[in-house]
C-alpha cells in the first residue's frame, strides 16, 4: 500500500496523519534524532501512529467523520477545541500526537499483545526467582486487561478531542 497522507478532505485512500517532513522536523525541533532512520521506516512508523491514533480514539473522539467513506477518523465535523473554535482539517495536535506515537513506533510495537497464562487469564506482572524458587503472577482483574498502553504526552495532545476531555462541549 501506498504512502498517503491525508490532506483535511476526508480522502478514502489516506493511512497517515502526517508528512515525513513534518515528523523530522517535530523530532529535530526536540532534539530527537531521526537521521538513523530511512524515509520509508518513518513512514512505516506514521502508518502505525495513525492507525494506533484512530483504533484507540475511536469511540472517544468528539464531532463526527466529514464523509462517510473516508480511510481515518479525521477530518471531523462538529470537533471544537475547548475555548470554542473550530477544529478543520487535521488539526495540528493529531499530527504531532502522530509524531510522538510514530517515533514509539520505529523501537517499539503500540499496542502489544497481552500476555497470558494457560488458562488463557491475562497476565499483568510476573515476577520469577532461580533460588530459592519463588514465582509470582498477577492476573487483571475481571479477565481483561487495558487494550493500549498509555503514552502520556501524545495522549494529551488528542484530549482535546475526545468526549470528557474538555469542560465545553458545544452540540
Amino acid at each position: 500500500m501506498a504512502f498517503v497522507v491525508e490532506d483535511g478532505t476526508g480522502l478514502t485512500t489516506s493511512n497517515a496523519y502526517c508528512t515525513v517532513a513534518f515528523f523530522k522536523t517535530y523530532h529535530d525541533d526536540r532534539g530527537n534524532s531521526t537521521a538513523s532512520y530511512s524515509d520509508s521506516q518513518i513512514q512505516r512508523a506514521i502508518v502505525k501512529a495513525t492507525d494506533y491514533i484512530d483504533n484507540r480514539f475511536r469511540t472517544e473522539l468528539d464531532g463526527y467523520r466529514q464523509n462517510v467513506d473516508q480511510a481515518l477518523e479525521f477530518p471531523r465535523f462538529s470537533l471544537y477545541y475547548r475555548d470554542g473554535r473550530v477544529a478543520m482539517g487535521i488539526p495540528p495536535e493529531v499530527q504531532k500526537a502522530a509524531c510522538e506515537y510514530g517515533y514509539r513506533a520505529l523501537s517499539t510495537d503500540l499496542a502489544p499483545d497481552p500476555t497470558y497464562d494457560d488458562t488463557n487469564a491475562p497476565i499483568v506482572e510476573r515476577e520469577e526467582a532461580v533460588g530459592p524458587i519463588k514465582e509470582r503472577f498477577v492476573f487483571a482483574t475481571g479477565g481483561a486487561t487495558a487494550a493500549f498502553r498509555k503514552y502520556p504526552l501524545a495522549d494529551r495532545l488528542l484530549r482535546e478531542f475526545t468526549i470528557g476531555g474538555r469542560e465545553l462541549r458545544r452540540v
